[in-house]
């Protein structure tokens, strides 16, 4: 992972952050952290049963690992106008399924909610996903 020119309180909070969802030990939910790079900074015991990595191997990829190459473009688009917008969420109700993609090239329905919140000059998202069972 490559350093970002955050402050040294951002990355304080991204470790604060790792910590708290480690503890919450959800299974069933991914819960994870993304920055204005839509680089992943968070990722929960739940994302890493659901997606297959492990903490060491996804921080500081792109989100769109975690995404079927077909989505990539339109993704990142909505990211980019989500981080633009006044909104500060989106919950499951209100979205769409999407689809995610697991590290063995696997790809799941799930629902998701989105929330973003700044800290320290940075904008950092949340999402909560929860795999549709088939």
């Amino acid at each position: 992972m490559h350093k970002k020119p955050h402050s040294k309180a951002v990355d304080n909070l991204y470790q604060d952050i790792a910590s708290i969802l480690k503890l919450l030990h959800l299974e069933h939910e991914a819960i994870l952290c993304v920055d204005a790079a839509h680089e992943i900074v968070a990722f929960n015991n739940g994302a890493e049963r659901i997606f297959g990595y492990t903490n060491h191997e996804i921080l500081g990829s792109p989100l769109n690992k975690l995404i079927p190459e077909v989505f990539h473009d339109v993704h990142t688009q909505h990211v980019d106008e989500f981080m633009e917008s006044n909104t500060r969420a989106k919950l499951m109700a209100q979205r769409d399924p999407v689809t995610g993609l697991r590290k063995n090239g696997e790809e799941f329905t799930a629902h998701a909610s989105i929330s973003k919140f700044s800290y320290g000059g940075e904008t950092t998202m949340t999402i909560v996903l929860h795999q549709i069972k088939p």
